[in-house]
């Protein structure tokens, strides 16, 4: 009995809500062909577990598909009368020959102010002279764990600078100093009072400077030995003495165990490299004569190479690489080094000329006269 009661009173509840159900479907057709919607909703439309932020930037590169259809090769329309000829874009041939000319001389330009960069253009050198520390950059082959040396100079170059480094500087042994540059040459530049610091005021550190631009650039005084106000009869530390062989040997004695004034005596600079910095001809011509390695990599003008063999007789390794006004753009590159008066580089043994031309007229003039021809890096 109780059941024939209850379905009465639910059916029509259930016709009242059917009949709600399909006015509310009515007007939301209606209201869609009043927009002119599509039939169909699409899935991304009612999905709620989309992706909001755009492809490339949840998976770090572009999707394929949506590549052709990005907004900025869309064309927007925009209301009112066309703008003149002279301000739209020319979409001619020749436009879109030029624009893809000039990127594919981007692709073949490479950035030159990069740690990878600098470690390819300074091993040549850093490999014909080796260190007595273990250091990766002498080596043609990549080492795959970094030795300890070269973290302390990490973390040293990442904490230390200018007048830090300067009061830490005479805490490091001299042949450590050599290796610290090296290190900071390829992955943290120093600037010219930090170079100044890692040197000590001897114009090198053990024999070696590595100048790396556009930070730091040499004087023209930075290998001068004499100070100014210094006279014949002195010294940089005061007026000279003489002593009695009592106070000679008193002096030894107290000394002999001090391992910093075995460190105090000056090493002439034998290893010297410029990259991408300022070489001015007046730095140029002033270059010590007791250089035996020597690069010169992406200076920015040209310096007098003929003067070399008068200023650096000893020369042994000359790298040229990555100039400009060498390279096979120029045309005056082999006019330049066909100046040079090879012959006088009697020692000569390894030339670096990366990114240039060799004529065989030059590569004969180079080895015109040797017992052995000279290496040349390309």
């Amino acid at each position: 009995m109780s059941s024939l009661d209850i379905a009465p009173d639910r059916r029509p509840r259930s016709q009242v809500n059917s009949i709600l159900r399909d006015l509310r479907g009515e007007d939301f057709r209606h209201a869609r062909n009043l927009q002119r919607s599509p039939a169909t909703i699409p899935p991304s439309a009612t999905a709620h577990n989309q992706r909001t932020l755009p492809f490339d930037v949840i998976f770090g590169y572009q999707s394929p598909g949506t590549s052709d259809r990005s907004p900025q090769h869309r064309e927007i329309r925009i209301a009112g009368p066309r703008p003149p000829r002279s301000w739209r874009k020319q979409s001619s041939p020749t436009s879109t020959t030029t624009t893809s000319g000039e990127a594919t001389h981007g692709e073949k330009s490479v950035d030159k102010n990069t740690p990878a960069w600098r470690q390819m253009a300074l091993s040549p050198i850093l490999c014909e002279c080796p260190t007595s520390v273990s250091n990766p950059h002498d080596y043609s082959h990549p080492v795959p764990v970094p030795p300890l040396i070269q973290l302390c100079i990490h973390i040293i170059l990442a904490t230390c600078g200018g007048e830090d480094l300067a009061d830490l500087v005479p805490d490091i042994p001299v042949h450590l100093r050599r290796a610290f540059m090296r290190y900071a040459a390829v992955h943290m530049p120093l600037s010219v009072s930090e170079l100044e610091a890692v040197c000590d005021g001897h114009g090198s550190a053990d024999g070696d400077l590595i100048v790396v631009g556009p930070r730091a650039s040499l004087r023209r005084d930075w290998f001068q030995k004499t100070t100014e106000g210094e006279k014949p009869g002195e010294t940089a530390q005061g007026p000279s003495v003489h002593l009695t062989s009592e106070e000679c040997s008193d002096d030894t004695e107290g000394t002999w165990d001090d391992t910093l004034s075995l460190d105090t005596e000056p090493v002439s600079p034998t290893m010297l490299s410029f990259v991408s910095t300022l070489l001015t001809v007046p730095t140029f011509l002033a270059l010590p004569p007791t250089i035996t390695h020597l690069a010169l990599l992406n200076i920015p003008y040209q310096v007098p190479l003929q003067r070399l063999p008068t200023i650096c007789p000893l020369l042994v390794f000359l790298d040229l690489s990555y100039n400009d006004w060498l390279s096979c753009s120029s045309s005056k590159g082999n006019q330049i080094l066909m100046s040079m008066a090879w012959h006088k580089l009697h020692h000569l043994q390894v030339l670096g000329l990366r990114e240039f031309s060799i004529a065989f007229s030059l590569l004969v003039e180079i080895n015109r006269g040797r017992w052995q021809d000279v290496r040349i890096i390309t």
